[in-house]
């Protein structure tokens, strides 16, 4: 494997804070060594000042992107829905995480089925909402690790 593929990989893989990999990627991109998770495949990260994340998954490359961008976030979030029999990704989720004290981290709207979350080690009770419907699962982030959540509603 060249150096770029291996820098490339870190970037995205690696345990560092989301803005290093931000600019490892940029940087490897810079030079002409970039991956598909290094073009516009990959949505931009947003930062909301406690928390940074992305979201995504619309169409078969950005969901492979974004599932390949996983390993480097602590957390990823998938929404679906389960109608006439079949599954399938939503979007237009409304989605909170809040500390185990209360503290609300993130108040975001998912205008996608998938999300990679940077957060720190701890305990969170992240909450969906799709149609008025709500659900809430408490999560366990630690390091080097990603915690895969699924949230799936029923005939809405």
């Amino acid at each position: 494997m060249n150096d770029m593929k291996r820098l490339s990989k870190c970037a995205i893989h690696c345990p560092w804070p989301a803005a290093m990999r931000a600019a490892l990627l940029a940087a490897v991109a810079a030079l002409g060594g970039g991956t598909a998770m290094a073009d516009d495949t990959l949505p931009a990260e947003r930062d909301t000042g406690d928390v940074s994340y992305r979201e995504g998954g619309i169409g078969s490359d950005e969901a492979q992107a974004m599932r390949a961008a996983s390993d480097g976030y602590p957390l990823m979030l998938s929404f679906s829905e389960y109608l006439d029999g079949a599954h399938s990704y939503t979007t237009d989720v409304d989605v909170s995480i809040e500390t185990k004290d209360g503290t609300q981290l993130l108040d975001a709207h998912a205008k996608a089925p998938l999300m990679l979350i940077d957060l720190p080690r701890g305990v969170y009770e992240v909450t969906a909402s799709l149609d008025g419907k709500q659900q809430s699962q408490t999560v366990h982030v630690q390091p080097q690790q990603t915690q895969r959540v699924y949230f799936e509603w029923q005939g809405i």
